[in-house]
């Protein structure tokens, strides 16, 4: 496959932004063409790019291919030709050394209110 910067468990993809968000809340859209070499088809998936893969995408234009070796850091988030999400899936962060990587947490709090709550009894807890 021409074109092919990195891969999605094992898969090689192609990736071209859709959108690039410069904002407070880090985070990019783009597009990702997924070759499936068995069955001989390309997907189409829509993404958020984290990470590593954030950072380099800051640096591209809308509809521009991302050029990423290695692992692509990224949430699959829904299928392009309308189906719902098919379910959340982090791929491999292969791109940040593993001592840079922060604790895994058994869930995210979802909101500010309680991310905000959740540090606060944290440092609750720190001062007991």
């Amino acid at each position: 496959m021409s074109g092919a910067v990195g891969t999605i468990k094992g898969r090689l993809v192609r990736l071209t932004a859709e959108r690039v968000a410069r904002n407070r809340a880090r985070f990019c859209v783009a597009i990702v063409s997924v070759w499936d070499a068995r069955q001989k088809i390309e997907t189409h998936w829509r993404v958020v790019l984290v990470g590593k893969a954030l950072e380099a995408s800051r640096l591209i234009a809308i509809g521009e291919t991302i050029e990423l070796r290695g692992e692509i850091h990224a949430r699959l988030e829904s299928h392009m030709d309308g189906r719902p999400r098919v379910g959340m899936a982090m791929v491999a962060r292969s791109l940040i050394p593993r001592s840079e990587r922060p604790a895994r947490s058994s869930r995210q709090p979802a909101t500010p209110r309680e991310r905000a709550e959740a540090i606060f009894t944290k440092q609750m807890e720190l001062q007991l």
